[in-house]
């Protein structure tokens, strides 16, 4: 079973169409730890970004000291983004900046930290981000999902939420 994974994919199984193009010229920025898999990752957004015309700003931090995370977080904020990611840390790490996410009405897109339920902060409507589905998209499980809420997550490894 595993095997299915670690092949290279060949195509973009993601086929929905968005709505209207994205705004260029917005901000995203993704906080980058010192594992591998989050320099691949970082690697991936900084491409997406350039793609749809948007500055990507990197912001590292110390996965195994929690207070570089806080750091990088408001760090981040600081650059009134459209959206801020990370990958693999647990989102209860970063709880005390959930108040100032929401009062900035900036989405966090943690990825590949497991099927969590997670509060929201909500995305800023001015930005349209995120993009608006024409339709709704298959889950990774195969069911069908509508988003709910305000955001929704872009990890193929987890289900939608929000940090």
């Amino acid at each position: 079973m595993a095997r299915q994974y670690e092949a290279t994919p060949t195509s973009i199984p993601q086929q929905t169409p968005l709505t209207h193009p994205a705004a260029r010229g917005k901000t995203f920025v993704d906080l980058v730890c010192e594992n591998t898999q989050c320099h691949d990752i970082a690697t991936g957004v900084q491409a997406a970004g350039r793609a749809i015309g948007w500055n990507v700003k990197l912001i590292s931090y110390n996965d195994t000291q929690p207070n570089t995370l806080t750091a990088a977080f408001r760090q981040a904020l600081q650059y009134q983004p459209v959206g801020v990611s990370l990958t693999g840390t647990a989102p209860a790490l970063c709880s005390s900046v959930l108040p100032s996410y929401q009062k900035a009405g900036v989405p966090i897109f943690p990825a590949s930290v497991g099927p969590i339920e997670v509060k929201s902060p909500s995305p800023r409507p001015s930005t349209g981000w995120p993009p608006t589905p024409s339709r709704p998209r298959p889950s990774p499980t195969g069911s069908s999902r509508s988003r709910t809420g305000t955001g929704t997550s872009f990890s193929s490894t987890s289900p939608p939420f929000r940090c």
